[in-house]
């Protein structure tokens, strides 16, 4: 390709003066971008990557053809890096770049106006400019938002990392002597009540964002248990997210939270530990919701396990083969799938529920009388021994029925 003359001439006019634009460029950056200026990005930084990009469009202006194979420079990436770890949202980086074209656009123009008066000239060259200004300002923004947003990840996780390990460093009570170094590290205060929460999405969920889904469903226990502060969360792999609501106001209705879950259709499933006190309750809560939520991790059934409910499962789900057997020769027969069994199941678990009496039970399953009584003889028949012989048991088992489902109940 042909460079016209006076093309050539504006190239050497803007680098005799290369290094006094680089400097008028960064001036207004810092005075336009008041966030550049909040977190002290050094203006020699900032000088340099203008510098460096001004140097690429003045070769580019003599070899417009390399424009496709144009890469950010050395300088420019290293401050994309460093602003993208201090928090600069990209928005005000990408507008710090418009800010930048079009004011290298200008001088340009000036620039060209003072080297010759043909207006054809002008008008060509100024088009000439104009298209690989813009050009070049769209692939710079676009390999410059994916250097962001890979730092940003990259610079998140390690904050994330960070953070983990002063959380389990807490729940492993190496920070006995130290709980305002803890909460400040933490930036979350450890001498107050704690709910604490689990949240996760399933393995074979493909859906994407997680860790997002995850946090949003733990806000939502915060939300409903009326927490006086900010919910602390860290995400323990990349689909689970440990959490503690903070000064929880009321108990947390599992019937509501399962609601909330399921209007908002994101396949988070959630387990809880017990309010608890200070240091010791932040650790102990966490450890409840962390043998809901291996109870959780086995079921099929459920998308929310209160400890409460779900403490003794916690033991057979540690040694699963062992558990199906024992829960298969403590129900026997009623350990089966089928529609008959599930309404004596219910039965059998309303019965020890009402302390083995057969007038509450048919109170509260809406029944006659005689309707439980021939059903309980139906299930000792079927159990082979009497319910009162063993009713801790039998509950036990029922009570695994009821959570894990029929992926773990034999």
């Amino acid at each position: 390709m042909v460079v016209p003359e006076v093309r050539r001439a504006l190239v050497d006019a803007l680098s005799a003066r290369v290094v006094e634009i680089a400097v008028e460029i960064a001036r207004l950056t810092v005075d336009k971008i008041e966030t550049v200026r909040a977190e002290h990005i050094e203006f020699e930084r900032i000088r340099q990557s203008t510098l460096a990009h001004n140097e690429v469009l003045l070769h580019l202006l003599l070899h417009p053809e390399d424009l496709d194979s144009a890469e950010p420079p050395v300088g420019a990436i290293s401050t994309v890096r460093e602003v993208a770890r201090r928090g600069l949202s990209l928005h005000e980086i990408i507008r710090s770049y418009q800010l930048s074209s079009a004011r290298w656009y200008r001088i340009c123009v000036e620039t060209l106006a003072t080297l010759t008066s043909d207006l054809g000239v002008v008008v060509s060259e100024t088009a000439a400019l104009s298209a690989l200004t813009s050009d070049y300002l769209d692939r710079m923004c676009e390999r410059v938002s994916e250097e962001y947003e890979d730092e940003r990840k990259r610079w998140l996780q390690q904050e994330e990392s960070v953070r983990l390990e002063r959380v389990k460093a807490v729940l492993a009570g190496e920070t006995s002597e130290n709980h305002e170094d803890a909460e400040r590290g933490l930036g979350y205060r450890l001498r107050q009540h704690h709910l604490a929460v689990i949240a996760w999405v399933d393995a074979g969920d493909r859906r994407g964002d997680e860790l997002v889904r995850a946090q949003r469903a733990a806000m939502s226990a915060a939300s409903l248990a009326r927490s006086h502060g900010r919910l602390f969360a860290v995400a323990w792999d990349s689909r689970t997210v440990w959490a503690w609501v903070p000064q929880p106001v009321e108990r947390l209705r599992v019937a509501d939270l399962r609601q909330a879950l399921a209007e908002a259709d994101d396949g988070v499933r959630l387990a809880l530990g017990n309010p608890a006190a200070g240091v010791a309750g932040f650790v102990q809560s966490h450890r409840q919701a962390a043998a809901a939520h291996e109870v959780g991790r086995i079921s099929s059934v459920e998308t929310v396990f209160p400890y409460q409910d779900v403490s003794a499962l916690s033991f057979l789900v540690a040694q699963p083969e062992r558990a199906k057997l024992w829960i298969r020769e403590t129900l026997g027969p009623l350990a089966d799938g089928n529609h008959r069994d599930d309404v004596l199941r219910d039965t059998l678990r309303t019965y020890l529920r009402s302390h083995q009496s057969a007038t509450t039970t048919s109170r509260e399953l809406n029944c006659h009388k005689n309707t439980v009584l021939y059903r309980i003889r139906v299930i000792e028949q079927s159990l082979g021994r009497a319910i009162d012989s063993d009713p801790v048991n039998i509950g036990l088992a029922l009570q695994a029925d009821r959570w894990l489902g029929s992926s773990f109940v034999p």
